[in-house]
Formats: structure tokens, C-alpha cells, sequence
């Protein structure tokens, strides 16, 4: 079996700089969605977000 290396994007957000980052656990296969995503929880929740980049090995058949 092959497998591929694919990125997958995660929002991330706290309220204080203090504070332990958070995330919903949901990805986003596309970095334009999860920045968007991003932008439109900082609006509504006053709290600081950031996008995180992770690596996800997908099977190739």
C-alpha cells in the first residue's frame, strides 16, 4: 500500500493570550476555507484565532 502526505488546515482560537489554544476538530482541506473560517470566528466570538497546518497520510490504492 502507497500513501500520500496530504495538508490539512485546523482554526485555532483563545480568548487571552494566556490561555490554551482551542480548536472545533474540524479541517479544512483548502488554507483559503480555513483562513476565511478564521476571519469569520473572530468577528463573531472576540477572541484571537490563527490557522495551523498539520500533515495527514491518506492510503493510495
Amino acid at each position: 500500500m502507497l500513501l500520500v502526505e496530504t495538508k490539512v488546515y485546523v482554526v485555532g482560537y483563545r480568548k487571552n493570550d494566556n490561555d490554551q489554544w482551542r480548536t472545533s476538530g474540524k479541517t479544512w482541506g483548502d488554507l483559503t476555507d480555513a483562513q476565511w473560517n478564521a476571519k469569520e470566528l473572530s468577528k463573531h466570538a472576540s477572541c484571537t484565532t490563527q490557522v495551523f497546518e498539520m500533515g495527514k497520510m491518506l492510503p493510495v490504492d
